[in-house]
């Protein structure tokens, strides 16, 4: 099945607890997960070595695994420990090596296994997490993890070269790959993250990991209706699961264009420097930098401001098809403000002058009176009741509460008398 934007989630998501805390937030298709956008994003995070590290500061390192131990907790559940060397890439920083420890715990056996399968021994890793201390060795609780394709570190005889490889430990073929490069990892774990307005039910990073998911889904549509589907994506385990390989930005948003219709049109966009919609989504959800992730709020609120406008002349067109009563006489409308004890103010005069202008029109008239209390929305009013009733028609002044209609009728009694 194609996903498209009115796809529900229900049919990519694989986690039901998930589905329910984001139709919690009003997300019920892929397209309300695109448009749930982040208040703010984070700033980047720091490539450090491990002897850089600072107690409770987010970092991110390359290292390769030593090797990997699975143990029962006291109740249930299981404890995951890594031991991480960054011996490579703090000599590229000219700092000592370290070791460190990366922990996770789970109930699921299965998502122990998985993860103990992306940490073999001799793989491959970018690390982004907050370090802290336990038992005098650095450790990182449940970070992120990127694998590399170890085949990139190789020389042309097959040695490794960079000191992240384990002749002993080859790469594994049926192992999917986050990135094939380590400087393509850390470009991605050190860029700024998305934050959105999170629940107790559903983490700020979990929202994020779905929409990147549903995303990706949209793509995975567009390649299996290209004739070379095969090159980009892997047959999926299950319905919605696709595997997208990393591959050029461009060519993502190229793609993702064609699953996502624009709003705004074209020469719009290049007089204002704006993104395509597909390409405003991928910034704000999965931004390269601050400058990236500005450039798609800018894109998005000039969409959402067009929309409304649009939607307005609309209304104000069709409005105009209706038949109302003229109501053109002015004269106990200008005896009124004559009559006034004071002088109207020059807003005042053109917003009477403009709906004067429009009830004289045989359409209905649209207009919404705005202004600060004490302004002068109540003469502005009046003027146009006398207006109606000059015209020998009938007018109505409708308040929210009897205090209210009663102060109107004390004040509007003293004007007109």
């Amino acid at each position: 099945m194609s996903t498209t934007l009115e796809t529900p989630i229900s049919s990519i998501e694989s986690n039901r607890r998930r589905v329910g805390a984001l139709k919690s937030l009003g997300v019920v298709s892929v397209g309300d997960a695109l448009t749930y956008y982040p208040f703010r994003v984070t700033d980047p995070v720091p490539a450090r070595s491990l002897h850089e590290a600072k107690i409770g500061e987010k970092m991110a390192f390359a290292a390769h695994v030593l090797e990997t131990r699975v143990f029962p907790m006291a109740r249930r559940g299981f404890r995951l420990i890594a031991t991480v060397t960054d011996d490579d890439f703090a000599a590229r920083r000219n700092t000592p090596k370290s070791l460190a420890s990366l922990v996770f715990f789970s109930y699921r056996k299965s998502y122990v296994d998985w993860v103990q399968r992306k940490l073999h021994a001799g793989a491959l890793l970018v690390v982004a997490g907050e370090p802290s201390v336990y038992d005098n060795r650095l450790q990182f609780t449940h970070p992120d993890l990127l694998t590399i394709n170890p085949v990139q570190s190789q020389s042309e005889n097959g040695e490794w070269n960079d000191g992240f490889g384990d002749p002993a430990n080859p790469p594994l073929g049926n192992l999917k790959y986050d990135a094939q490069t380590i400087d393509e990892a850390l470009k991605r774990v050190c860029r700024p993250r998305p934050v959105y307005h999170a629940t107790s039910r559903i983490s700020s990073e979990h929202i994020h990991e779905s929409v990147l998911k549903y995303m990706d889904a949209l793509r995975g549509a567009e390649y299996l209706a290209t004739q070379n589907a095969g090159n980009f994506l892997d047959n999926p385990t299950q319905e919605g699961d696709f595997d997208i390989p990393q591959i050029d930005r461009e060519i993502q948003i190229k793609v993702l264009g064609n699953a996502i219709p624009d709003i705004i049109p074209e020469d719009f966009r290049e007089e204002y420097g704006l993104m395509h919609r597909a390409e405003a989504f991928m910034a704000i959800h999965d931004p390269v930098d601050r400058k990236n992730f500005d450039n798609a709020l800018q894109t998005l609120r000039y969409e959402e401001a067009l929309i409304c406008q649009t939607a307005l002349v609309k209304s104000r067109d069709a409005s105009r098809k209706s038949k109302a009563t003229a109501c053109s006489e002015t004269r106990l409308k200008d005896d009124f403000i004559a009559s006034l004890p004071f002088a109207l103010t020059n807003g005042q005069q053109q917003v009477i002058a403009d709906i004067s202008a429009d009830m004289a029109h045989d359409y209905p008239m649209q207009r919404l009176l705005q202004g600060e209390v004490g302004s002068g929305k109540t003469v502005v009013a009046v003027a146009a009741m006398m207006q109606a009733v000059g015209s020998g028609g009938q007018a109505v002044l409708v308040a929210p509460t009897q205090v209210l209609a009663e102060q109107h009728y004390a004040s509007i009694s003293t004007m007109v008398s």
